[in-house]
């Protein structure tokens, strides 16, 4: 029985064996029959000889269809075959052997090598070295690998990364058996970035065998530089070109041996005049340098930095001068690693240094000097003892040359010559910058920094101005204890032409070190004894640099200024200024407290209330309670500052006097006072709602908004009644926010006429955003919901141009997924608004703005453009006729808009309208407002165009 049973595996074997080498076998035939082999052998049933035994007979048949079946099926079992760690080493040894020998079989090599690199993955260290090269030999010589496919080039990279890998002495009989030749002409992005990974495996495994081979290997390396690809947007290798840049770069420095020719290859690349070729050169090249390091680089360096300052020199383009900038800090760094200083300065001093001093010498092409001079503060970032070494070295030549120009200037200007340098690119003018760029490269590496005093007597007699403010900022930096420099700089800002450079250069120096901007800030501005002219001109200086200098100066001066606050409105101005530049400044009790103060002493100041508006919003939580509990109780002598406060407050703020909230609402209603209305209105929004005033104070809203219609006997209760609506809404208290649009839609009947009008412009104020805004409760679809409510109500209304204005300044403010699936409702609404004539209720104007805003907005968007085509017979005439509307430039220049908006409609519907349109923006070119007719210009050619 148990006989039986292996017959019939064998003979199940046998078939699915059988089956799967047949060439007549189906691809679905195929795939049931390798999975039943491979299911077999996972579980053991056949073991390696076996199988091999078995393929024996299929491996030596003249068709090659059945032979590479054959080797599929040995690579599956190699790949799956149980307890590979128990196989015979001397089969698996002839097994590669046997592979070896078949790679003249041309038609089944894909299947050959998939084996061989199975084997050779699988088995690492199973083969002995002669073995080894046998295969590697016959792999180079009995195979065309640049004839062979791409996946079979890959495969034959992966077994020679197999070979580095685990028989390193055997790489070397890569290089003496055409491993170059191999990879000579290969183009595939995938295969390179094998290659140019592999390389330096190599050159590492075998570094003593390179130095023969390494003219021939560059050169295979160098034709591909530099290496440009474009992947296509589909392609699931994601190899980008930057990838194969950097391995081929790394690839071409992998070997010392391979700087003799790397170095002038990359120079002659620069000489190129296509820019990218030059941007990739010199990051190559600094590359280069940094990988073989200052002892290769030396016989080549004086060559490279004179390519160098020929490319920034000759170049337009600033991204490839930032390049060039960058890669000399990165090769000076370099080059400058040894320990012996003199060799570090003679690396830099002939292709660098000299040549910059020899810029700065000439009196007739200085103009050189700045880009010299940023080369040599590339170069001096590179670490703080180059810098000191620079520095120590220039700075007296620098100085030596300054004066001989001062005194060649004196000299020609007495003698009766005229100078025609220009000053920017005069030499003293130069010899400006190449110190600021010194000083500025010591301040970012922190060395040292000398001859300052100098310098600063230097800049006394400077003629340039500017650049000597730059200079003295750098210096201060450098020397924070230098009364001097704060003295020169205070000089210098209070002169009018010079305060804008010296500002500038305050800026800068806040960034490096706050600090001493304060001292300067503290020590030369004593506001306290000058009078009032000078208090102006000091509020005017220190208010510019409070918006420059960053929040933490910004902050000191607001502390500066408060004291005297009330000696000028202009020191109030001031303030303001700072404030509602400096988002970022922090606000703390003391400050705080000292704004209040002041305001409280000099509350009809006409930027009290937006300074406290901007400051408290700035506050946290428990400061602003503060703040308000404080202010509560002096609301009668300063109700402007309470308001300010409400406004500018966070959610959950602690408000309880119902007889203020009262107020404010009632001065809000009689007065029309916007800003005790705000107040009122952001208490309702932030209030806990839980809290029992919060109660009281809806009972107080409904009392004056809701029971008594009749009461409205102005716009301002109107407007007061909209805010009030909007801030509930956001917040989300829809219950008392319904009965509010109710009263405001019903007051779209009111009699009276200038009520009706502010009923209508109230759902804009719903739909709006406002400058009162802050820390608001605001929910996402308030405006939606509002929208949604509201715009069934008043199409019910329909023949009411109050209620037609009213729905057109709802419309576009509302996200158009919500008007879409309610197009066939609202848009007749919409050209009922365009349809208006004169004597209506409202005006004109108002109503046909509204709905030209409306149409524009619809127009604009993808879902409710569609939904308008089948209305462009009534739309289009509406356009017409309000393009040449006489009263108002804004209508004609709406509809005007609208009208071209129609072109990217299919031509077939715009077409019995084309005459008719054509005619009438031919009379609307003559537009007496040039934005008419230019927009009608841009809409006739756009129309007198269409086209099917």
């Amino acid at each position: 029985m148990n006989w039986d049973k292996d017959y019939n595996k064998q003979c199940d074997e046998l078939h699915s064996r059988d089956y799967y080498c047949n060439p007549d076998t189906s691809a679905s035939g195929k795939k049931e029959a390798l999975v039943s082999i491979t299911t077999r052998i996972s579980n053991g049933e056949v073991d390696l000889n076996t199988s091999i035994k078995s393929l024996a007979d299929y491996l030596t048949v003249t068709d090659e269809r059945i032979r590479a079946a054959a080797y599929e099926i040995m690579d599956v079992t190699l790949n799956n075959i149980k307890n590979k760690q128990e196989v015979v080493v001397q089969t698996l040894c002839s097994l590669l052997r046997f592979f070896g020998d078949r790679l003249h079989d041309y038609e089944c090599v894909n299947e050959i090598l998939t084996c061989i690199k199975t084997l050779m993955s699988t088995w690492k260290n199973s083969f002995e070295n002669d073995l080894v090269s046998s295969i590697l030999h016959q792999l180079l010589n009995d195979v065309s690998i640049p004839a062979l496919t791409q996946p079979l080039r890959l495969s034959c990279y992966v077994i020679f990364d197999l070979i580095a890998t685990h028989y390193p002495s055997m790489c070397k009989l890569l290089f003496a058996n055409g491993f170059i030749q191999s990879i000579d002409g290969e183009r595939d992005p995938k295969n390179l970035l094998y290659i140019f990974q592999l390389i330096p495996k190599l050159c590492s495994v075998c570094s003593d065998s390179i130095p023969s081979v390494a003219e021939e290997l560059f050169e295979a390396l160098s034709c591909y530089f530099p290496i440009t690809y474009t992947p296509a947007a589909d392609d699931p290798r994601n190899i980008t070109s930057q990838d194969l840049s950097l391995a081929l770069t790394t690839a071409m420095t992998s070997h010392p041996s391979f700087s003799t020719y790397c170095f002038p290859f990359l120079m002659e690349k620069l000489s190129t005049v296509v820019l990218e070729t030059k941007k990739e050169s010199i990051k190559a090249l600094t590359q280069c340098i940094q990988t073989f390091g200052e002892d290769h680089t030396r016989p080549f360096l004086t060559e490279i930095w004179a390519y160098i300052r020929t490319e920034i020199i000759r170049t337009s383009n600033m991204d490839y001068v930032h390049l060039i900038l960058d890669s000399i800090t990165l090769i000076v760094n370099a080059v400058c690693s040894t320990n012996d200083p003199n060799i570090n300065f003679k690396n830099i001093h002939v292709g660098l240094i000299r040549p910059a001093v020899t810029e700065l010498e000439s009196t007739t092409h200085s103009k050189f000097g700045a880009l010299y001079s940023r080369m040599i503060y590339s170069a001096a970032v590179a670490s703080p003892s180059i810098c000191k070494m620079i520095c120590d070295h220039m700075i007296p030549h620098i100085l030596q040359i300054n004066d001989h120009h001062q005194h060649s200037h004196h000299h020609h200007h007495h003698d009766g010559q005229p100078c025609n340098h220009d000053q920017s690119h005069s030499p003293s003018s130069s010899t400006m910058i190449m110190i600021t760029q010194l000083a500025q490269a010591s301040i970012e590496t922190s060395s040292s920094f000398s001859h300052f005093d100098s310098i600063v007597e230097k800049m006394n007699q400077s003629s340039n101005e500017s650049e000597a403010i730059e200079l003295i900022s750098r210096l201060s930096i450098l020397n924070p204890d230098s009364k001097s420099c704060l003295d020169w700089l205070n000089r210098s800002i209070r002169n009018d032409q010079k305060r804008e450079t010296t500002l500038n250069a305050l800026q800068w120096m806040s960034k490096h070190s706050e600090s001493l901007v304060i001292r300067f800030i503290d020590e030369h501005f004593d506001l306290d004894t000058i009078d009032e002219s000078d208090l102006i001109v000091n509020v005017a200086i220190l208010s510019r640099m409070g918006v420059q200098c960053g929040s933490n100066i910004c902050r000191v001066i607001v502390m500066k200024l408060m004291p005297i606050s009330n000696r000028s409105k202009f020191v109030m101005d001031g303030i303001h200024v700072m404030v509602s530049h400096c988002e970022s400044m922090s606000v703390d009790r003391t400050m705080m407290n000292s704004m209040l103060d002041q305001i409280m002493s000099n509350a009809n100041h006409r930027v009290a209330f937006q300074i406290v508006l901007i400051l408290h919003s700035k506050c946290d939580l428990e400061l602003q309670n503060e703040c308000i509990k404080r202010c509560t109780s002096s609301y009668e002598r300063h109700p402007h500052l309470l308001c300010a406060l409400l406004i500018s407050c966070r959610q959950q703020i602690s408000f309880c006097d119902l007889q203020i909230g009262e107020h404010l609402i009632t001065s809000s209603i009689r007065h029309g006072d916007s800003k005790s209305l705000y107040a009122i209105a952001s208490v309702l929004n932030k209030l806990y709602h839980r809290e029992q005033y919060y109660h009281q104070l809806l009972q107080c809203v409904a009392k004056h908004f809701v029971v008594s219609v009749d009461q409205y006997a102005s716009a301002h209760h109107v407007d007061a009644l909209s805010v009030v609506l909007r801030y509930l809404y956001m917040r989300g208290e829809y219950s008392v926010g319904d009965q509010l649009g109710r009263v405001l839609i019903g007051l779209l009947d009111h009699q009276h006429a200038q009520i009706k009008r502010a009923a209508s412009n109230g759902f804009a104020i719903v739909m709006n955003q406002s400058k009162y805004d802050h820390h608001v409760i605001r929910q996402v679809l308030y405006k939606q919901r509002f929208f949604t409510v509201h715009a069934n109500q008043l199409n019910h209304h329909r023949s009411n141009s109050c209620h037609l204005v009213a729905f057109a300044n709802m419309i576009y403010q509302v996200n158009q997924s919500v008007i879409s699936s309610e197009m066939s409702k609202l848009f007749p609404m919409v050209l009922r608004s365009l349809s208006v004539v004169e004597g209506d209720d409202v005006s004109v104007v108002d109503l046909v703005g509204a709905g030209l805003r409306a149409v524009k907005v619809l127009l604009s968007g993808d879902d409710t453009r569609n939904l308008i085509v089948d209305y462009l017979g009534s739309l289009i005439p509406h356009l017409l006729r309000w393009c040449r509307y006489e009263s108002d430039a804004n209508v004609r220049l709406t509809s005007v808009i609208c009208l071209n908006q129609l072109v990217t409609f299919q031509y077939y519907k715009l077409h019995p309208f084309r005459q008719s349109v054509l005619d009438v923006l031919g009379e609307v070119i003559g537009d007496k407002k040039r934005l008419v007719r230019r927009e009608a210009v841009k809409c006739r050619n756009d129309w007198f165009v269409l086209s099917e």
